[in-house]
């Protein structure tokens, strides 16, 4: 191989790749990235068995070839180089890079023994503007589980209906859903994506220029194509997701209108004194106001007041502070709106502005 880029469009192309590689990894091979040259364009690649991350740029190719190299020695080496164009040559296992004020060799591994990851080529099932995708995914994502003991429920669940795409995550503890309008799109059953693909996914969109990204599915597998220079191929989570839909309120004692910011500080303030309580806050919501209490043992307790616009009855309702804060962060209103249908029952978070997010909140009991 003996290709010749910009240090800048290198430099770009391994910051997107290298953020999934494991430097630990039991196959050597998976702490390498792959560089290679096809026909007129430059692919650079990595992968994790789970997730693979493919991504092209421009350059002159003079021969064709391949080589895996390690990531973190290449990554460093092309960040640091101040020179605007680099020549990269290959030979056995060593790659020679060259530029007007430095040379360097890098000892590899072969192409061959590079992972395969899939290739998708069905038609896509959605298209999806950039800037839908990127407001939507930060609104979920915090609410996936951690615990691997449930593996279902540490992805996103992805519905295709008519005319929009659902997404839903919940840990048990908290849920959150958020409806979006695509560009095109056609029904499919639906599909649980892995919760680091999808943080992928959002740092990929964070960065790229692109208006549009395309969805394909085949053989458990998801193509998340941004552009036409960068694609995510992952693997889908197999299982049945829970019928969430159950556990939503049918009814609520108490409608609360708040001003999201002064609520939010509230439970910051409250945060402070639950530390050492498991995160445990109280919250008595009134007609006028709400009032926020949170006491431990060795620092003491605060108490605060909100006033706030409301209609039912009065009902007290305790819960973990940070999980109350999680969703108050992906709500892009001023306002808010809070449905409470009891003390041990969950309660609904709404976005006056918005009737395609809703974030469902399990109390904690208390004795």
């Amino acid at each position: 191989m003996k290709i010749t880029c910009t240090q800048e469009n290198l430099n770009h192309a391994l910051n997107q790749v290298t953020r999934i590689v494991n430097q630990r990894a039991s196959l050597p091979v998976l702490s390498n990235i792959l560089i290679s040259a096809e026909k007129d364009r430059i692919k650079i690649a990595s992968t994790d068995l789970e997730i693979g991350i493919c991504f092209w740029i421009g350059g002159k190719i003079e021969e064709k070839g391949a080589i895996t190299v390690p990531a973190k020695i290449i990554s460093e080496f092309v960040s640091t180089c101040t020179d605007k164009n680099l020549k990269l040559i290959s030979k056995g296992t060593e790659l020679k890079i060259e530029s007007v004020t430095y040379k360097a060799q890098i000892t590899g591994i072969d192409a061959d023994e590079f992972p395969l990851i899939p290739e998708i080529n069905e038609k896509p099932i959605a298209i999806i503007k950039t800037k839908t995708l990127k407001t939507a995914i930060p609104q979920v994502l915090p609410a996936v589980s951690l615990d691997e003991s449930r593996p279902v429920l540490t992805g996103v669940y992805w519905q295709f209906k008519e005319g929009n795409i659902i997404l839903a995550a919940t840990d048990s503890y908290r849920l959150a859903e958020k409806t979006i309008t695509p560009v095109k799109s056609q029904k499919q059953e639906p599909i649980i994506v892995p919760f680091k693909t999808m943080s992928e996914i959002e740092r990929m969109l964070s960065q790229t220029s692109a208006e549009e990204i395309e969805i394909s599915i085949a053989e458990n597998q998801i193509r998340v194509l941004i552009g036409d220079n960068c694609e995510i191929i992952s693997r889908l989570i197999e299982g049945a997701y829970p019928d969430y839909l159950q556990i939503l309120p049918k009814s609520f004692k108490i409608n609360t209108k708040v001003d999201k910011n002064e609520l939010n500080n509230g439970l910051k303030m409250a945060s402070l004194f639950a530390r050492e309580s498991a995160n445990n806050i109280n919250i008595d919501f009134k007609k006028d106001l709400i009032e926020i209490a949170a006491e431990a043992a060795q620092v003491g307790n605060i108490d605060s007041k909100i006033k706030v616009q409301a209609e039912g009855e009065e009902t007290k309702v305790s819960f973990n502070v940070k999980f109350f804060s999680d969703g108050l962060s992906v709500i892009e209103s001023d306002v808010i709106y809070i449905e409470v249908s009891g003390s041990s029952t969950p309660i609904k978070i709404t976005d006056p502005n918005s009737k395609d997010f809703f974030y469902i909140l399990m109390p904690l009991r208390t004795e």
